[in-house]
Order: C-alpha cells, then structure tokens, then sequence
C-alpha cells in the first residue's frame, strides 16, 4: 500500500490526483492544507510519499507581493521536506515548473541550463535546489516540471484560451509546438513516480506536441459550436511574436525533447526499426519476414499497432512469441505520424530505421547501409526504391536517387523514400514527426536543416515498394496541398517562398516523369 499526503488541499492538481487514484487499491491518498501551522503538529511517520503541490501561480506579480512566491514556493516547501525527512517519509516530490528555464521560446533538452525571469520561476528553482540537497539513500527526491497542464476546471493559460474559444469562436491558424500535459497524464506521470521512487528531476509532457490552434478549435468544437479559421501572413506573425511577450506564448513554441528524462544511452550497434501498422494483417508478416532475413542481425523491431480492426496486432503477437526481438506497441488509432513517434519515444537503438507494414526490404540492406555511414562518418542515407504488386510479384521498374542532397537540394524534391532511410542518431538534435501530410518529407528536411549534415544515397533498390492498384491517384489533389504545407509550416516559410519551392517541386517532379 502507498500511503501518499498531499500538501495543498485547495490545489487543482492534488484533486484531480485523488480522483484519479480512487480506485487503485494500493494507493491511500489524504490532501492537508497547509495555510496555517496546523499541519506541523501532525505526524507524517506513517506515510510513504508527500506530494507537494501548494504553491503560489496564478497572480499577477507585483513589489507588494513578490515576497509571497519565496514564502510560499520556496521556504513553505522546504519546511514540509524537512518534516517529511525527519519523519521517516521515504519520498517527497516537489511540483516545480517549466518556469526554471525562463523561456517563452524555444527547444529544452536535457543541457539546457535554467534560467528564470521571474519571482515565479526564481522561487521554484531555489526550492528545488534546498530539497534536492536532503536526497539520500533512504529519502528520494523527485522534483517535477511539468508544461502548461490542461483538463476541465484547470486554471491558468489553459482557461484563458478556454474563454477566448467559447467567446469569439474563431482563432489564427498559425503553426507552432508546445509541450502541454493533460492532467490524467499528469496524475499517471506521478503514480509512476510512486511506483518506481528515485532521486531525479523529471519533466512529464504529452506523447505528441501540441499546436495552439487545435487546443483552442478543440474546445470550441467540443462545446457545439462551429470553429472559424483565420489566416494570418508569416511576417505579420513573426512581427507580433517578435514584439509582444504575449503574442509569443500563444503562437510561439516552446518545447521539451522528448528524451529529456532519458538515463540510457542508446544502445551501440542495435537498430531500431519503427512499423507503423492500420489494418496490416494481409501483408505485415510478409515485411517482417524481410526483416528477420537480414544477415545484419543486432535489431529490435518496434511495431505499432495504431487501432487496427483486423488480424494485424494477433499476428504479431505470434511471431513475437517466436522472436524476442519483435515488439508490440497499441494504441489509439491517431495516425501514420503519431504511429511513428510512439516508435521513435521507445527505441533503444544507435540506429533508427522505418519500414511500413505492407513494403518489404530487400537483402543485405541494413550491412550495406551501416557501411555507407560509417565510410562516410555521415549520419543519415537512403537507397532506391524497386517495385512489387499487390500480390508481391516483383516489377523490373526501379526508382534511382541522387548520391547525396543537402538541405537545399531536398527542399526542390522529395527523393528520401522512408522505407529505405537508416539514421544514425548519435549526436543528432532528437525528432519528431509532425502531424501533417508528407511527415517523412518535413521531417527529413528538419533533420537536415538542425544538424547542418548531408544525406548519402545507395543506388542500389534496397526496398520493395508495394503499388497498390487502388486509390494512389484520388489522393492527388490532398498531396499539392500537402506539399505547400511542408514548407509553409514545418520549414517556417512565408506565403511567397512556400509557393515558390511548391512550384518547383511539382515542376521537377513532372520533368522527372517526362523524361522516363
């Protein structure tokens, strides 16, 4: 049984805590207020965990009343993990907060220094420090920092957008990324923490990023009502978040890496293959088949199971059980991108490698591949497409690539087929999929864009591209659009520069099919 205190009865966070956690039968959780010294009368010898949640947040700062965050924030807090330490409690974690970096902008990773600008972030900080230091063996730390949290009744920015959606029905459709928390994640995140106690400070998010946007058409949505998008020009938007704080935390993105609370290093030598699968029953041991032949052998294959209605996940199962290399992943149905981040969060691997589950890979691909990388101390390479039918006969046509592309060269067209891409991410800034269309496309130029490194082509087939004989040519259309979008919202490009690259990459790719 875990026995939990919450310090901060009157706290959202600690509520929805309880709630969450009523019907676990090993966890007894009681909430105190701790406004006055009632609470240092009590004896706490027979609790596991106190969780601290009381804090000062949601109040305009001002001279009259900046001292409150240091009583509140910091030296209430340190009194209670004292109590808690003396007493015998074996953990105590600290809510504490995305506010330590000081940032309204931006990518944090696990080197990012922290630098608060206010009496917010300059309480939780020190706090977090004085509590850090009465770590030991027999009483863990754990000190928490969560995004913006949002859930109904929440508090907050979150209640600000809230209020904006059901007010004006209508918001600007400017991309950005925010790492948010729902509170049933959180309230997971912190049970998690309960069950496997250590010393660390760690920084819970949702598994995708989160576009201001579609919170807010959400809510709307949600409520009944019918959503209004407005369009805004990319420079008047980098003027007004270039100027106003404000503006920046609506439309600017600010992030956490998702290995920020990584402890493992990846594993040397093993690649990690990510098989997004919908409904892949007829073909799927078909293209692990192909992998399973591979004479390169250190591998873990990470099949995501992305809400299949059909054999699919059954399938896997049973080819897992006869090969512990095979893993497999559910989860609601969310998407080819979302699919594939849920992959890219569990892998082990030094090597990231992706193969959907209706094409196969040919012989030899993963030696050929590991060899051109490190013949070329490069990082990231791909291989011609060969071809097959839908009943996997093999076809004589086959889809040559360039020996390399920098990133400008890929912005004129996509030549980067996913199935045949093995990544080395030693080194590299860590990724994501956007969840847009062309993801691989957006997301190859990213990698390139942020590591400043070229890719390295094999013109060798090293795959088999499956071509289905129904509905390729009905998503035309959907495709241009989708092409516009890559540059105009995950490259941050202006309206004129996005048609510009849209054109010439549909130009060159007509060019290209006149010419076979």
């Amino acid at each position: 049984m875990n026995k939990i205190l919450i310090t901060g009865a009157n706290s959202y966070i600690g509520k929805k805590f309880i709630e969450y956690t009523n019907s676990f039968d090993d966890f007894s959780v009681e909430a105190i207020s701790v406004r006055d010294d009632s609470w240092k009368a009590m004896d706490w010898s027979g609790y596991d965990v106190v969780y601290n949640v009381a804090g000062i947040a949601h109040i305009k700062e001002t001279d009259e009343n900046r001292h409150l965050y240091y009583e509140v924030n910091r030296d209430l807090a340190v009194e209670l993990a004292k109590k808690a330490k003396a007493e015998g409690v074996r953990q105590f974690i600290y809510l504490s907060s995305m506010s330590v970096f000081g940032m309204v902008e931006g990518h944090i990773t696990k080197d990012t220094p922290t630098h608060p600008v206010n009496a917010y972030g300059k309480s939780k900080l020190e706090a977090e420090r004085q509590i850090m230091a009465m770590a030991s063996s027999d009483f863990k730390v754990t000190i928490v920092r969560p995004p913006m949290v949002y859930g109904e009744g929440c508090k907050g920015n979150y209640q600000m957008l809230k209020k904006f959606a059901l007010k004006f029905k209508a918001f600007p459709d400017v991309y950005n990324q925010r790492s948010m928390i729902s509170i049933e994640n959180m309230s997971k995140a912190v049970v998690e923490m309960v069950e496997q106690p250590r010393t660390s400070v760690l920084h819970p998010q949702d598994p995708e990023y989160v576009r201001t946007y579609d919170m807010v058409r959400g809510i709307a949505e949600d409520a009944g009502y019918r959503f209004h998008r407005i369009v805004l020009g990319r420079d008047l938007i980098r003027l007004m978040t270039g100027r106003v704080t404000v503006f920046k935390k609506v439309f600017g993105s600010l992030t956490y890496d998702y290995r920020i609370d990584e402890r493992l290093k990846p594993e040397q030598g093993l690649v990690s293959i990510i098989m997004p699968m919908y409904n892949g029953a007829k073909y799927v041991a078909e293209a692990i088949a192909s992998i399973q032949a591979q004479d390169y052998d250190n591998w873990e294959l990470l099949v995501v199971n992305d809400g299949s209605t059909d054999e699919g996940p059954e399938i896997v199962k049973t080819l897992a059980a006869a090969d512990t290399r095979i893993k497999l992943i559910n989860k609601t149905n969310g998407g080819i991108a979302s699919a594939r981040n849920t992959g890219i969060k569990a892998a082990k691997g030094q090597y990231l490698a992706f193969l959907d589950s209706d094409d196969k890979w040919l012989e030899g691909k993963l030696t050929k591949q590991i060899e051109l990388l490190k013949s070329k101390q490069a990082k990231f390479c791909y291989s011609a497409t060969a071809f097959m039918t839908d009943d996997s006969t093999p076809l004589e046509k086959w889809w040559p690539v360039p020996a390399e592309v920098d990133y400008k060269k890929l912005l004129h067209a996509n030549v980067i087929p996913c199935s045949s891409v093995l990544i080395d991410r030693t080194g590299l800034k860590s990724f994501l999929m956007p969840k847009q269309g062309h993801e691989d496309y957006a997301t190859w130029l990213t990698i390139l864009r942020d590591n400043k490194i070229k890719a390295y082509g094999l013109s060798e087939p090293l795959f088999r591209y499956r071509k289905s004989s129904s509905g390729a040519s009905s998503k035309k259309l959907k495709t241009l659009s989708w092409t516009w979008h890559v540059y105009h919202d995950s490259q941050g490009f202006g309206w004129l520069k996005s048609t510009w690259c849209f054109f010439r990459f549909e130009w060159l790719t007509v060019w290209k099919y006149l010419r076979r």
